[in-house]
């Protein structure tokens, strides 16, 4: 910093004057900056307060204000407009040359809501690119006055794969709490998720949700209410004989000697009929070869830092020198995947899961879902309310009959696959099943 008093100096008294002010009024770090370049730390622990409602009264990091960081009043210190949001303060992102462009993270906030001139307040969370056009996601976070927090995309924890899951992680051995959602106040969460020892079993087939299981019970979902569900029969998959073909819905079968299905009249020893839409389904172990479905690729991305090329010079006044940034470039350590290389990825995804859904596929050819509780649409036509239904052989395939109980012989009644309760609107029976 250049001196502010030199030899020769015919101001000195006036000089020290308007110091001697500034700090009077202060009462201390009250001399005013204006212009000139700040260098070296500054450490300070009170706190950065604007004590005066000014019109774009603000604090901003950046030139960019589009990408900038700042701190500022909502709606520059005027009064709102009912359920408008204003920006208060946006943290920045650096963005990486020829991969992502920079843009912001930046809350808002607004008092009442919209329509409703009423107390409270609320602030949200959102983000913006600064190309393409602006782009700027939906809401993120939002945190309302009466104690509402709402999180639209719920992204917590470290994933092996990142990008492809949002995941929610918490230390602790299996049976410890991972998550707890209820009522404030409540003596029991409405739902408690409890760590697993990462033993699920699941099937390789796609599904909308996956639980793991206690190994010390075997347990993997425990409620105290009923579990409702749109199916209507209870079914287990059973392998089918070699020499099966395709069993349709309704449609009656056999079990053969080796527990196996069959739709051949002389290898059944009893008799059964396909699921049409069970609300539970049992056996589902036959995929567990194949192993887990193939995860997405993720593409890695360059590592980039900033380097220092020309140190920053001080503002000198007695030259008359303004004062000079330092200038940074930015220097790719890592490259990261190459356009090549992210499209070799995606292709040796797209090969391992078509291989691996062909293989699904064979596996489900195998098995067939069996109804053996509930009720189930049967294919024979002609039946009345109250008769069994019976199998027969039709050519050296299965069929079923419509019988009255009075008309059953004990060997029938053993062999009957259910009872007609209903006819469906096309025509066929529905039945209770019976135990075999």
């Amino acid at each position: 910093m250049a001196s502010k008093f030199y030899a020769g100096m015919k101001n000195v008294v006036e000089v020290l004057n308007q110091m001697w002010e500034a700090f009077a009024a202060g009462p201390y770090n009250a001399l005013p900056l204006t212009g000139g370049t700040l260098t070296g730390p500054v450490v300070s622990t009170a706190r950065i307060t604007a004590t005066a409602l000014v019109a774009n009264t603000q604090i901003i990091a950046g030139a960019n204000f589009a990408a900038g960081s700042s701190i500022r009043y909502a709606n520059d210190g005027n009064p709102g407009a009912l359920g408008i949001y204003y920006e208060v303060g946006a943290m920045s992102v650096a963005g990486i040359p020829g991969y992502g462009y920079p843009g912001r993270f930046w809350w808002s906030t607004t008092c009442g809501t919209a329509g409703v001139n009423a107390a409270g307040f609320r602030m949200v969370l959102r983000a913006s690119d600064v190309q393409p056009a602006a782009t700027t996601t939906n809401v993120l976070l939002a945190i309302n006055g009466s104690g509402l927090l709402e999180v639209p995309t719920l992204c917590v924890g470290v994933s092996t794969s990142p990008g492809v899951r949002n995941e929610i992680n918490r230390g602790g051995n299996m049976g410890n709490e991972i998550l707890y959602v209820g009522q404030y106040g409540a003596p029991a969460p409405s739902v408690a998720v409890l760590a697993s020892d990462g033993q699920g079993g699941w099937s390789a087939s796609p599904s909308v949700l996956y639980a793991g299981k206690n190994s010390a019970t075997n347990r993997s979902l425990s409620v105290p209410g009923t579990l409702n569900a749109n199916g209507a029969d209870y079914a287990e998959y059973l392998i089918k004989s070699l020499l099966c073909g395709t069993i349709i819905p309704g449609q009656i079968v056999g079990i053969d000697a080796d527990g196996r299905l069959t739709d051949k009249w002389d290898r059944a020893i009893t008799f059964m009929v396909k699921s049409t839409n069970p609300c539970m389904v049992g056996g589902d172990s036959w995929s567990q070869h194949l192993g887990a479905r193939p995860t997405a690729p993720v593409r890695i991305a360059p590592t980039v830092e900033q380097v220092l090329v020309t140190p920053a010079v001080p503002a000198d006044e007695a030259n008359g020198t303004a004062a000079i940034p330092a200038v940074y470039d930015s220097i790719t350590t890592a490259p990261g995947d190459t356009d090549n290389e992210w499209a070799t990825k995606q292709a040796a995804h797209e090969a391992a899961l078509a291989a691996f859904d062909a293989a699904l596929e064979a596996a489900r050819q195998t098995v067939d879902r069996i109804a053996f509780a509930g009720q189930v649409p049967v294919n024979v036509l002609g039946a009345a309310p109250g008769q069994y239904i019976v199998p027969v052989q039709d050519g050296d395939c299965i069929a079923g009959v419509a019988i009255d109980e009075d008309d059953m012989t004990l060997k029938q009644y053993f062999r009957a696959v259910g009872q007609v309760i209903a006819i469906e609107d096309d025509g066929r029976a529905r039945i209770i099943v019976k135990a075999v």
